[in-house]
């Protein structure tokens, strides 16, 4: 399919949707407001996972954390604790949960 200017470049939401169709309803009802006692259990016997962070400038940082089942921390049906280890002491995620510990509420 083509675009007003004869191209097949995306370049806004409409025409995404045209190109991609609606989601699932399955995907559309994926998101959770706690974890439930799947999640939690999952959660618990990883030994991998990402932390995704905003700063303040809007950059995103992607770090992987992991160690032997267990070592994420459900301390309730909204947060976990992950332990901090010894790497390059850049604190990227750190740092940018501590100036926008929520980058998803509007400003």
């Amino acid at each position: 399919m083509l675009n007003r200017n004869g191209s097949n470049r995306v370049t806004d939401q409409p025409m995404l949707r045209t190109f991609i169709g609606d989601p699932l309803p399955l995907a559309v009802n994926k998101e959770m407001p706690h974890l439930d006692e799947p999640c939690r259990r999952f959660l618990s016997m990883s030994t991998i996972l990402f932390i995704s962070s905003v700063g303040t400038d809007g950059r995103a940082d992607v770090s992987p954390r992991g160690d032997s089942p267990g070592f994420i921390k459900i301390l309730d049906e909204r947060t976990i604790a992950i332990p901090d280890r010894p790497g390059n002491r850049r604190v990227d995620t750190m740092s940018n949960i501590l100036s926008n510990p929520d980058p998803l509420s509007p400003t």
